[in-house]
């Protein structure tokens, strides 16, 4: 984590001061209240990512009562996940055009130069990050069930006082709760959250071996429960910004006529702030204020009821990027919905369906023949092989014993499907479509539309119903750009080299020194040096501390 840190760990817990008791009671007020505010929404994000992802051996598309009776009757209960299909027409069409991080220079001491470099040290990130998995893994939960997550942290490199941004993927997005009061659909306007997992003690014990006793009779389970249970801890990080009240000041010097500001009051050091109050009092001094807020996040680690640690994370945004599908908020009950839901009863329809015509077609026999028994007398081995061997002629009795004429062996009508069942199956099929907006030509399948014309249209219709998705990730994917312009400066505080291929196949021998006085330099060699693939190297000195940047997020290739 990027921390400004100010916890000793002791192998011994010390008693609990007020303080501790006072953000446990905090945390703990806030994730309950976190939980019931998504209760209902992660009931329906169960059943719609299993329902996704149901196939003939775990029977997640059909209530167990269902398959219950229908087993011990002995009838088909068959899964044809065609939810699933739809679902990876949206997510593998994310990975085609992923949105990529674009950086533009937006103050006056910014450079167009400073911000392409800006932009491949960010793509730097993503590389060792495997940023592009991490994404993807977010979209299958956002398309599937309706929300993903993932995060950026800060991690030490081994061997050196150095620290790297990371992006990390989260892989359960139910082990993260939100601020519910956000508005932002990025999450980025949080003033709180948790990432957390409920560890066997066991386990937990193994991995925080000088923290072991973390029981407090104050908080009891029946209030808040989970946090420490018989067989569970739970390990869980707490963020939460919180205010403290500033002045922003401006004058201008009545000697010299220096400007001093806009600056922070806290900014200033003690000789500043006293040359200044006296310049206030003066009557012809030009001095102006206004109050300021300076926001600030902590990080806490909670261990069942104990903080095990604490810090201060360097960064003005919390570093949990939220991705949605469709967010609703009903008669007070929020909801999130991926691409599923949608789709449910159609499916449903289309199971029950397919199982009832293969139970119709079984039940029929194959094809047998109607013949009185004297046709077929002095016969009977080479009849009893009719529907096993292919047998080329099958000879009759034609008269009697007493001369009257004998009607032949005849085939009844071959097994059939049922016109009703198979109707049911093609008119399910179809409302699939409707609801989802993806038609066939979409999925890959023949339809009257033969023209590329014709095709393509009906794609481009199936694309703007699901574009929602795609422009959520943009928007995640842009924040999460957000975080890392505001991280850089602050985690590469020292001077080091960093060596990056940029998009354009040139290596760049990136200097960052945030004593530049310049955002961006170029060194000047001789000639134009190239390593072994013949790929241009470039050595720039970056100073990310100059200039301000934003971020835009565009769909394909940064």
């Amino acid at each position: 984590m990027a921390w400004s840190t100010s916890f000793t760990p002791k192998s011994q817990f010390s008693e609990i001061s007020e303080e501790e008791n006072k953000i446990l009671l905090e945390a703990k007020k806030r994730f309950k209240l976190c939980q019931e505010h998504e209760s209902q929404a992660r009931v329906w994000f169960d059943y719609d990512y299993k329902f996704a992802n149901a196939d003939s051996n775990n029977m997640y598309q059909w209530d167990n009562w269902v398959v219950g009776d229908r087993q011990t009757a002995g009838r088909p209960c068959l899964t044809i996940n065609k939810t699933q299909q739809h679902n990876l027409q949206i997510i593998n069409d994310g990975k085609q055009n992923k949105p990529g991080v674009n950086i533009r220079p937006v103050g006056d001491t910014a450079s167009f130069e400073a911000a392409q470099v800006f932009q491949e040290v960010v793509r730097h990130i993503e590389y060792i990050s495997g940023a592009e998995n991490v994404y993807d893994n977010a979209a299958v939960f956002q398309v599937s069930a309706g929300w993903g997550y993932w995060r950026v942290t800060v991690e030490k490199i081994n061997g050196t006082f150095d620290k790297e941004i990371y992006i990390r993927r989260i892989k359960d997005p139910r082990s993260v709760y939100l601020d519910p009061s956000i508005n932002e659909v990025d999450g980025s306007d949080a003033w709180f959250g948790f990432v957390h997992d409920d560890m066997p003690k066991d386990l937990y014990e193994a991995k925080h071996p000088k923290f072991k006793d973390v029981g407090n009779s104050i908080f009891n389970e029946t209030t808040y429960p989970g946090w420490l249970s018989k067989d569970t801890v739970r390990d869980c990080e707490y963020y939460r910004k919180s205010q403290e009240e500033d002045k922003l000041i401006y004058c201008i010097l009545p000697n010299t006529g220096e400007e001093i500001g806009p600056i922070k009051w806290s900014e200033l050091d003690k000789e500043d702030q006293a040359q200044i109050n006296e310049i206030k009092k003066l009557p012809e001094a030009q001095y102006r204020e206004q109050v300021e807020l300076n926001e600030s996040w902590e990080w806490f680690k909670i261990a069942g009821n104990r903080i095990i640690d604490k810090a201060q994370w360097l960064g003005k945004y919390i570093p949990i990027v939220r991705l949605v599908g469709t967010e609703t908020t009903i008669d007070g009950t929020w909801d999130c919905k991926g691409h599923t839901r949608a789709l449910l009863d159609p499916q449903r329809i289309y199971n029950i369906n397919s199982s009832a015509n293969v139970e119709y077609g079984a039940l029929q026999t194959k094809s047998p023949l109607t013949a009185s028994p004297q046709a077929m007398e002095g016969f009977e081995d080479l009849y009893g092989r009719a529907n096993i061997d292919n047998l080329s002629v099958i000879p009759f009795n034609e008269y009697d014993d007493e001369g009257r004429k004998l009607s032949p062996p005849q085939r009844i009508q071959a097994p059939q499907s049922s016109p009703a069942y198979v109707q049911q199956m093609e008119i399910a099929q179809n409302e699939m479509m409707m609801v989802s907006g993806q038609y066939q030509a979409q999925m890959g399948e023949n339809e009257n539309a033969k023209s590329g014309v014709a095709i393509n249209a009906r794609q481009r219709q199936g694309d703007r119903a699901t574009y929602h998705f795609i422009d959520n990730q943009a928007i995640a994917i842009r924040y999460t750009g957000k975080i890392l312009i505001d991280l850089i400066p602050k985690i590469y505080d020292t001077k080091r080299v960093m060596r990056i291929e940029a998009k354009d196949n040139t290596i760049m021998n990136v200097t960052i020194d945030p004593n530049a006085e310049q955002p961006y330099k170029k060194v000047e060699t001789q000639g134009v040096p190239q390593n072994d693939n013949n790929q241009q190297i470039v050595d720039v000195i970056f100073n990310p501390n100059v200039g301000n940047y934003a971020v835009v997020s565009d769909t394909g290739p940064s």
